[in-house]
């Protein structure tokens, strides 16, 4: 109850903040730079790293959506570019008695796209456009101190390409919140490194899929 109360207050107060506007907030923004972050609940308003609409594999077999710096850029007010980059690494040290084995994990997304504006109200945007995603994954896992276990490495490339169609609402001037589908193809590739060798599975996937809501903020 407490969340649906919060909930209906934050679209109130949107709205408010919309449609006081005494210019069109939605054909204002023109060259306008805007930071992204993905909301992943309106119900706790959990805010996070824009999402890069990829996924890559892990060691343990547990595939890991990258999420990073998210920016976008209206070059029109029909025409907007944007882009995002993830960059990780890890390192896990583990101590054991014969000593201390040291596990490393590099992960490196970018994913660029270009949206076309052809509705343009007085708080709301629709768009359709296209973008692509890609990640480059590494790890590697040392001998371990005692000797029992060869090195290994685990490594690999995953990219897709999607058709996008979206709407985005501007609570403010330089402040919004949108919504996308993605019609697009992804593909997995990779291969493990040690005492033998092997390729990891392919992986090819089409669908229909929808984006966790997107807040940007715009300067």
């Amino acid at each position: 109850m407490r969340k649906l109360v919060a909930l209906s207050l934050a679209v109130f107060l949107a709205g408010t903040l919309a449609f006081s506007q005494d210019e069109p907030a939605a054909v204002s923004r023109a060259k306008k730079k805007g930071l992204l972050f993905t909301v992943s609940g309106l119900g706790d308003f959990g805010v996070k790293g824009n999402l890069l609409g990829v996924s890559v594999p892990t060691s343990s077999a547990v595939s890991q959506d990258l999420a990073g710096l998210g920016l976008k850029y209206y070059l029109s007010p029909k025409m907007a570019i944007r882009g995002a980059l993830h960059l990780g690494y890890t390192q896990v040290d583990t101590n054991t008695a014969a000593g201390t084995q040291k596990v490393k994990t590099t992960v490196v997304g970018f994913a660029p796209g270009l949206e076309y504006h052809f509705v343009n109200t007085k708080a709301v945007t629709a768009y359709f456009g296209g973008a692509a995603a890609f990640g480059l994954f590494k790890s590697s896992t040392p001998t371990d101190p005692s000797g029992n276990s060869p090195d290994l490495k685990f490594q690999g490339i995953v990219y897709s390409l999607a058709l996008l169609m979206g709407v985005e609402f501007f609570l403010a001037e330089n402040l919004s919140l949108g919504a996308e589908y993605q019609l697009g193809a992804s593909a997995t590739s990779g291969k493990y490194e040690g005492s033998f060798s092997r390729d990891l599975p392919k992986t090819l996937s089409l669908g229909i899929h929808s984006i966790a809501a997107t807040l940007a903020l715009y300067w």
